[in-house]
């Protein structure tokens, strides 16, 4: 009797069903053939120190001998320490840390403070923009696929359209001018508990704003009684040259979510920083938050990034390479746009299958971009630790295929 062939499985779908991955290093990949490739996602930027880190290794070796898990709602050495590291990194106001595992935990963690603090359920944020996958989060940005059918969510979600012109100059751009004006109109109407904001706006194609466009906004939500929550959580801890994107703009919001860079992928780890009078008695479990070797891990990689100065490394690179591919783009007829801050730089075409085809390209050739589903642009945001030799080859081999394939 013949038997059917045995089909593999995964545990979930895999964008790169075809690359196994089989060891890392630096802002390396190898795969099961021992190829190298050079690393231009940072797996959706999560990694700022580089992979497989001796620093970040021996870290964790010392901690796993001292203490890994213990339980939850109790104070270690490490959480304390980790706590006083990240407040130390934020103004003068920002006083609470609260612990949670994932971005969109944070975001969420957020949105409920901010609900209960003014008692209302309506959140505003910027089309397109990508805050996290669960049901909430998602809604954020007003691309859910899965909420559209139940109106009484979506009710509660507004969003504001980000203009795609931006001047160099000091006053506001008229879009942006118009922008504004939109969202005094939104808030004005009332029930808006939090306005969701990135200082890039980074998912729907690394949008940036004007110097003083988040001053305008935070006085219309003071004005408003709506809260300014930034997530920071792939922006944060030098991805846009900065420590945190909010930084750009001289303000303070009232609440900060941070993950991805906060363990560079080493722990699971994010959290919600604000100030005591807005979270109050707020109580709030996460099972595997802030475990003693989470702490440790993120409190050396936050070392590593302030003595590294990997903020200023992305924001240098990140300008020459900004500058780098649109001198070299600029007569491509595939290529729509390009923008960016620091190391988080979209690449627009005019369609998603250009953008695929570059993808899968550059793979073969051994650079590997990061590319959402279904969008029409290819991201490049390494490692914040690339080094400029790495990067202008990796550059090379992007321009190189994109020119090939539609010069």
């Amino acid at each position: 009797m013949k038997t059917k062939p045995k089909k593999e499985s995964y545990l979930y779908p895999c964008n790169l069903p075809g690359l196994k991955i089989v060891r890392t290093d630096d802002v390396y990949l190898y795969d099961e053939n021992n190829k190298k490739y050079v690393d231009l996602s940072a797996s959706a930027g999560v990694v700022a120190v580089g992979y497989n880190s001796h620093r970040m290794k021996e870290v964790m070796r010392r901690q796993a001998e001292k203490n890994i898990f213990s339980p939850q709602l109790q104070e270690t050495s490490e959480s304390i320490l980790l706590a006083k590291k990240i407040l130390g990194l934020f103004p003068a106001g920002f006083d609470s840390v609260l612990r949670a595992t994932t971005g969109s935990e944070a975001v969420e963690i957020a949105m409920k403070i901010a609900a209960r603090q003014t008692g209302r359920s309506k959140f505003l944020s910027f089309k397109g923009a990508y805050h996290g996958h669960t049901f909430a989060a998602m809604s954020l940005g007003g691309e859910n696929r899965l909420t559209k059918e139940f109106t009484p969510i979506l009710a509660r979600f507004a969003t504001i359209k980000h203009p795609s012109s931006l001047n160099k100059g000091r006053a506001l751009p008229a879009d942006f001018k118009k922008t504004l004006k939109s969202i005094e109109k939104e808030l004005k109407r009332g029930g808006c508990a939090g306005f969701v904001a990135e200082g890039v706006v980074t998912s729907a194609g690394c949008f940036n704003f004007p110097d003083g466009f988040f001053k305008e906004v935070l006085k219309m939500c003071r004005r408003y009684g709506t809260l300014l929550i930034f997530d920071e959580v792939l922006t944060g801890f030098g991805r846009t040259g900065k420590m945190f994107s909010f930084e750009h703009f001289s303000i303070c919001p009232d609440m900060v979510c941070l993950a991805k860079g906060l363990g560079s992928g080493y722990a699971p780890i994010s959290a919600v920083v604000s100030r005591k009078e807005l979270i109050g008695n707020f109580v709030y479990m996460s099972t595997f938050a802030w475990s003693p070797l989470a702490c440790a891990v993120a409190l050396e990689n936050i070392n590593i990034i302030e003595e590294e100065k990997l903020a200023k490394n992305s924001c240098d690179l990140g300008r020459l390479t900004l500058g780098f591919l649109k001198k070299s783009l600029s007569k491509n007829k595939a290529v729509k746009e390009i923008r960016g801050k620091g190391l988080i730089i979209a690449i627009e075409f005019f369609n998603n299958n250009d953008a695929r085809k570059i993808f899968n390209d550059c793979l073969k050739k051994g650079v590997l971009l990061f590319k959402n589903y279904s969008d029409n642009m290819l991201f490049v945001q390494p490692p914040l630790n690339i080094r400029k030799n790495i990067l202008n080859k990796a550059l090379g081999t992007v321009i190189g295929s994109i020119n090939e394939n539609f010069g």
